[in-house]
């Protein structure tokens, strides 16, 4: 990963971690658990991104051929069970719960993503090419 791509993944990083709390809280808030802090969403985002920002790194600089198929594996294992025992931990819930949550929280992320997240990443990548 050059320094530029490394720039631009971690300031989408540093940008997402408040909203995708958020978008944690309301869906905690939709099932109405007793947890539902903005504090308890941001920890466990935090956690979640930064596995997935650190394992990125690792496997560009380190697994270069196999890069693709990592990015799938970390997919699954991170986003999916991670985030899933996060979840149980942090809001102690059952698994029922647990997954419901995370299918809301996750739907609702598809659609920030789409709709701040692609634009953003957008403007970014047009203005560091501008740059040199």
């Amino acid at each position: 990963m050059d320094n530029i791509e490394l720039m631009k993944s971690f300031l989408i990083w540093i940008v997402t971690i408040p909203f995708s709390a958020l978008l944690l809280m309301a869906s905690t808030r939709i099932f109405k658990l007793k947890e539902k802090s903005y504090k308890t969403a941001i920890k466990v985002i935090v956690i979640i991104g930064f596995l997935g920002f650190a394992f990125t790194l690792l496997f560009q600089k380190f697994f270069v051929d196999w890069f693709m198929y990592l990015e799938s594996v970390k997919f699954i294992v991170l986003y999916i069970l991670v985030t899933l025992l996060l979840i149980k931990k942090f809001y102690a819930i059952s698994i029922k719960k647990t997954f419901a949550v995370w299918v809301v929280w996750l739907i609702f992320h598809f659609i920030f993503l789409f709709l701040v997240i692609g634009p953003l990443w957008a403007v970014v990548s047009f203005s560091m090419m501008m740059q040199g």
